[in-house]
């Protein structure tokens, strides 16, 4: 294969993932209002659009990291359904190994990829996520992030109900440190 040829190879497949990234774009982002947020997917079958329709079907969660100054410009978090400090101590009991920053990370390995979200560093900057799992007791979790020798991390409970909106600010004040986890 010439070395013409081969260009024009890759140049098609340029155009074919540019194309593809296009549509996609094109078809999340609403055409009027805010270009930054993503049209809500309809649902498929009538049930789902009827239980969607109806303003008590899902519950909401702002979330805002308001922590400047981190030593990396995002933070990992998730939606658990069960306290992630109580799964730390079983951890903690099963084990001699005393880095509790690793140890915590490792509950994400549960998490799913789909059910991770990223949390910007910019104070200015919010995350928002809809749902229509069951309401209830729910903690929003993040993994560690550093902020010069500093380890931060949370663990934040919250309640939700259909219909329900809840916001969570992240701060160094409600942050949880992992040295004050006992093992009871």
């Amino acid at each position: 294969m010439s070395y013409k040829s081969l260009n024009l190879v890759l140049l098609a497949l340029a155009l074919a993932l540019a194309l593809g990234w296009l549509l996609t774009f094109y078809r999340l982002v609403p055409r009027s209002g805010n270009p930054t947020l993503a049209r809500e997917p309809r649902a498929t079958n009538s049930a789902a659009a009827q239980r969607d329709s109806e303003p008590g079907g899902m519950w909401r969660l702002g979330v805002k990291l308001e922590v400047p100054d981190l030593d990396i410009p995002a933070v990992q978090c998730a939606v658990f359904a069960e306290d992630p400090q109580n799964q730390l101590r079983e951890k903690l009991r099963k084990t001699a190994w005393a880095d509790r920053s690793v140890l915590w990370d490792l509950l994400f390995r549960s998490v799913t990829g789909d059910e991770v979200y990223l949390l910007g560093a910019n104070p200015n900057v919010s995350m928002g996520l809809a749902s229509n799992a069951p309401g209830g007791k729910k903690w929003l979790v993040t993994k560690i992030a550093r902020k010069g020798e500093t380890n931060y991390c949370w663990s934040i409970p919250f309640t939700t109900a259909p219909g329900q909106d809840v916001t969570i600010q992240l701060t160094t004040q409600n942050a949880l440190r992992l040295e004050d986890v006992r093992i009871e």
